[in-house]
């Protein structure tokens, strides 16, 4: 029984922390334009800006 809701716990922690860390990247991306966090944009004819 205990075990029971000790995994209970933790499965609900886990749930927290992934919808918490969602919530920090929108916010992130609200803040940065999304093509400077993801990759390196790479101009037809130059090195890559992010490098």
């Amino acid at each position: 029984m205990v075990l029971k809701l000790y995994c209970a716990m933790l499965v609900g922690i886990a749930i927290g922390a992934g919808v918490a860390l969602v919530l920090a990247a929108r916010e992130l991306e609200d803040v940065v334009p999304a093509e400077t966090q993801t990759m390196p944009v790479t101009p037809a004819n130059g090195p890559a800006i992010g490098a």
